[in-house]
């Protein structure tokens, strides 16, 4: 299943989400709730999602009447999203987990608060010069930072390749 037929739109203005794209998680994910000024979404995220690493490739949401290679996993995090306040950054994720993983290994940025680092400045580059889509935000960084928490509870290792953090983690997204 792929997301609502790619709404991509210019970031113009405060918006994080448009009323297209609420509509589209509001039914596939019930157990979100959308702050009034749509800068905060916030409540549980159910996933069933399949790597394969034969071919390097991710599917966020899988069709249950197709057979997948790959590792498939189904997860369940509660998660807030909030808009970032600065131009072109993706939404910050925030994973409400066991503290535990709260660490720089499982690809937390602050132990204080749970904040994902789910990305380098390359690819959320990418994600506002092909145009802002929160649906591609969702399926390219949200899910499968979801999954990897998923996949590393079940096989303590990444299914994919992780940057670094800080420096040579930039140059990392870089190279």
């Amino acid at each position: 299943m792929r997301l609502a037929g790619r709404l991509h739109r210019q970031v113009s203005g405060p918006a994080m989400i448009t009323k297209d794209e609420i509509k589209w998680l509001t039914k596939n994910f019930p157990h979100l709730s959308i702050s009034e000024k749509q800068d905060v979404i916030e409540g549980v995220v159910r996933f069933s999602s399949v790597y394969d690493k034969a071919t390097n490739s991710f599917t966020a949401l899988i069709d249950p009447d197709v057979v997948y290679l790959g590792v498939m996993l189904s997860g369940e995090y509660r998660i807030k999203i909030s808009k970032s306040n600065k131009e072109r950054r993706a939404p910050k994720l925030y994973v409400y987990t066991d503290e535990s993983k709260w660490i720089p290994k499982r690809h937390f940025f602050d132990a204080e608060d749970g904040r994902a680092c789910f990305a380098g400045p390359v690819e959320e580059d990418d994600l506002f010069t092909r145009g802002y889509s929160f649906l591609e935000y969702f399926e390219r960084f949200v899910i499968p930072f979801l999954y990897a928490q998923s996949y590393f509870d079940e096989y303590g290792k990444w299914p994919w390749l992780a940057y670094d953090h800080n420096a040579a983690g930039i140059l990392q997204s870089f190279k």
